[in-house]
């Protein structure tokens, strides 16, 4: 009787978990850019979707943070949500712009959870999202210098005791710390990234964060790779993980080999991992009001050479299901 009892208590958990995704699932939600042809219009925005199945690979769910929602809206979604990301993009990142502003708001947000409640909240910038970090935390975007590091590979220079010394490499083996150290396993796609010159102009970096790895761009200039915050669940690349699964662009130059899935793996997997420690939940109606990504259909455009998830305010009228393009 008591295995009878054990398996139906299986079942429900199962048939529950169906129901309600957050049971099972962390929440991430991903702040969305505004459109890249006006981006002093924060009426409309988009998600890429590399990032969307990037996260899914890692068991996650994810929800929009649009940037022109109220106070009141962002605190009760952070209340909610079991993890944030800071995505790449092109987005004009002056601090008084509401996108930076309401980033800013949600990092304050995860350092509050930490230091008042003990509450991990965990936070991830991929490129664009890197360098909105480092603009909100030294208060200035000229922070950002010029690099020569669009649509290339590259190495990292990094520790080969990464892995032991570094949360955001935990779940790296020596062989992929190795691997990153010896080959071109990260793509690159900025104009723009951090050096040392700018964490001694700005010491409230060096405060903040540790820098985990370097690399170098097409004119030999060494600039800041990774970063994780010294006493807060944040983590940031200025490469992108997602596109080495994802991105199938015959104009980009993606690194696909067995080792560098190994690496965008790890890393979605840490952060992901790191977002289940967080308690939060969000029901499936919930979900659906925040326009669940996998529950509706957006209007979807071409924009340059690589499709984008265009999120209209106004048009979201009903439950369809998704349509990825490639």
């Amino acid at each position: 009787m008591p295995n009878d009892i054990f398996k139906y208590l299986l079942i429900i958990f199962a048939i529950a978990s169906t129901l309600n995704p957050s049971l099972s699932k962390p929440i991430i939600g991903i702040l969305t850019n505004p459109t890249i042809d006006d981006t002093h219009d924060i009426t409309e925005a988009f998600i890429n979707p590399t990032y969307v199945k990037w996260l899914e690979t890692a068991g996650a769910e994810v929800v929009p943070i649009h940037p022109w929602i109220s106070d009141s809206e962002l605190d009760s979604i952070l209340g909610k949500v079991n993890g944030i990301l800071f995505q790449g993009g092109s987005t004009l990142l002056a601090t008084d712009s509401p996108f930076v502003i309401i980033a800013s708001k949600i990092l304050k947000r995860v350092i509050k959870e930490k230091d008042e409640n003990n509450k991990i909240l965990p936070l991830w910038g991929t490129c664009q999202g890197f360098e909105l970090l480092h603009v909100i935390i030294s208060g200035s975007s000229s922070v950002l210098v010029d690099y020569n590091s669009y649509n290339i590979i590259s190495n990292l220079l990094l520790n080969s005791d990464a892995n032991k010394t570094s949360q955001m490499f935990s779940l790296f083996s020596d062989e992929d710390v190795s691997n990153m150290i010896k080959e071109p396993l990260t793509a690159e796609f900025h104009h723009y990234g951090v050096g040392f010159t700018q964490y001694i102009m700005f010491p409230e970096l060096d405060r903040f964060f540790k820098q985990t790895s370097f690399a170098y761009d097409l004119d030999g200039k060494l600039y800041v790779s990774s970063v994780e915050a010294r006493n807060y669940p944040v983590y940031a690349v200025q490469f992108h993980p997602e596109k080495t699964s994802f991105d199938r662009n015959p104009d980009d130059n993606i690194p696909q080999g067995i080792d560098a899935i190994r690496v965008s793996q790890n890393f979605a997997n840490y952060f992901v991992d790191t977002a289940r420690s967080n308690d939060n939940k969000m029901t499936l109606e919930e979900m659906k009001k925040l326009e669940w990504i996998n529950t509706f259909e957006k209007k979807t455009e071409k924009n340059g050479t690589s499709y984008v998830y265009l999120y209209r305010k106004a048009e979201v009228k009903e439950i369809k299901s998704i349509k990825f393009l490639d």
